[in-house]
């Protein structure tokens, strides 16, 4: 994996200035995944540049991860890529690249929501 991103479905002014976070347009993870998890590609040449940005034309191959930042959070992605097209491939199995997607998750809540300092 070359590259790493986290997505999500906000306006830019909304998420911190941080490389490897963007903002997505409505709807946007559900045309990447549809009701899936995860998609896998590879053999190509550049990925999308909402979610790679300058980097995006040098994708050959990409793991998209559906997130859950809970009841309150925006939709969101982990967006993982490799320059190699046969890093990730459709029909490999996906069950650890969820695994790390529900972990991510399982932080976000507290840093959209953080907890009152004590």
């Amino acid at each position: 994996c070359d590259r790493a991103a986290l997505a999500f479905e906000t306006r830019a002014e909304a998420l911190p200035a941080a490389p490897g976070l963007a903002a997505l347009a409505p709807r946007r993870v559900h045309a990447l995944l549809g009701q899936g998890a995860a998609r896998l590609e590879g053999g190509l040449k550049g990925g999308p540049a909402d979610l790679f940005g300058a980097a995006a034309k040098t994708v050959g191959s990409m793991a998209l991860l559906r997130l859950d930042a809970g009841p309150r959070g925006p939709a969101g992605l982990l967006a993982l890529s490799s320059r190699d097209p046969e890093h990730f491939q459709a029909g490999q199995g996906t069950e650890l690249l969820v695994f790390l997607a529900r972990m991510v998750s399982a932080q976000l809540p507290a840093l959209i929501d953080p907890p009152e300092a004590l």
